[in-house]
């Protein structure tokens, strides 16, 4: 795998509140540092121009299924992470879903890596064909993914989705 640095964040890979009872694993300090790369982290500087080439082996981890890759999307931390976790039974849980969003910035971060000033050597990294998986999970999210109460085929969306079964998730 090339190397890709991890960059550090305190959003999501919290403990549940004192209150609860279940803790969520891993147990992490409240407020502590995690070395954990998550999507935002790839679709921001490219969609803005702010990425170099030497950033381009990046985009491996889309299309890696224990890196953000999964059937319904592209997840928005690596499933690889020790902190990695699908669950809805903590609020601070950090499960990793598919979040339109954040999917609909990779796309554009997609188009402007295929299109941009360092578009030849982005080949061995991402590849037209690879927008075009992406392009077509994204699509069956939105017209195939299911919700609880919502009748088939009838539009909806939510905020995330769960990547490997393919239903809408709602808190």
């Amino acid at each position: 795998m090339a190397e890709v640095r991890s960059g550090r964040t305190k959003v999501g890979c919290l403990m549940c509140p004192p209150k609860r009872k279940r803790r969520c694993p891993p147990e992490w300090a409240r407020g502590e540092l995690v070395d954990v790369r998550e999507l935002a982290g790839l679709t921001t500087p490219w969609m803005f121009g702010a990425a170099s080439a030497s950033h381009a082996a990046a985009f491996q981890q889309v299309r890696d299924a224990n890196g953000f890759d999964s059937q319904w999307g592209a997840r928005i931390a690596e499933r690889r992470h020790r902190c990695y976790n699908f669950t809805t039974s903590c609020v601070t849980s950090w499960h990793a879903a598919v979040w339109p969003f954040e999917s609909s910035k990779l796309g554009a971060a997609m188009i402007a890596a295929l299109r941009g000033p360092h578009a030849r050597k982005m080949a061995p990294h991402l590849r037209p064909a690879d927008f075009g998986r992406f392009l077509a999970k994204y699509a069956r999210m939105h017209t195939q993914g299911r919700a609880e109460e919502v009748a088939k085929g009838d539009p909806f969306i939510a905020e995330s989705f769960h990547p490997d079964e393919g239903y809408w998730v709602s808190r």
